[in-house]
């Protein structure tokens, strides 16, 4: 079992060139995160887990240069985290998802607080099935995500989507190993972000 509390905090770089002037008369606009987690970790066999249970404070101040507005908004998400492996002779079997339910609780822009943040879906995913015989690795992954919103107004959804790749490894001898990567197999599009409805 194991539990752990951390505080980070972070200049905008150039994006505070665009807030409060930076003469000293007022502080300099800072990202700050307050995260606490807490969860366990357990072995069996070929089985692994990692489960982590999280809150996460955050206080972001940002510009965008694409709508020319300043914001500084706080947040506060929590969820869970799971990453699992197991082993089965050749085979091997390994994934992880992260759950998480975050909103916006102060802002600039009153009418955005209760919103679910931009760009945070519920879910994101992975699995990495891998199958071995000799020097000879094949194996697949699936890296996906639910639904995000593309504004803090919750109007522009970016629709889940999910990448398969594939990959094959040859360990020629100790020293040189041959691999073949074939990525986005099915040629998937995926809305990463969005700024303004355009």
């Amino acid at each position: 079992f194991f539990a752990r509390t951390s505080e980070g905090i972070a200049f905008n770089a150039d994006r505070i060139m665009f807030g409060n002037p930076l003469d000293g008369s007022v502080p300099i606009s800072t990202n700050i995160v307050k995260q606490t987690e807490a969860g366990f970790k357990w072995k069996s066999g070929g089985f692994n887990s990692f489960v982590t249970f999280f809150q996460a404070k955050t206080d972001e101040s940002n510009f965008e240069a694409t709508t020319q507005k300043f914001t500084a908004n706080s947040y506060d998400a929590k969820g869970t985290e799971i990453e699992a492996s197991y082993r089965m002779g050749v085979f091997n079997l390994s994934g992880g998802a992260t759950f998480t339910n975050a909103e916006i609780v102060n802002a600039n822009d009153k009418s955005v607080i209760g919103k679910t943040p931009r760009r945070q879906a519920r879910t994101v995913y992975q699995l990495t099935p891998t199958w071995t015989a000799g020097d000879l690795v094949l194996g697949a992954s699936v890296i996906g995500t639910s639904k995000s919103w593309g504004d803090d107004n919750n109007t522009i959804t970016m629709p889940g989507f999910k990448v398969v790749n594939a990959f094959v490894n040859y360990q020629i001898n100790e020293r040189l190993k041959a691999s073949l990567n074939a990525n986005n197999l099915f040629n998937a599009i995926g809305y990463t972000e969005v700024e303004g409805d355009g």
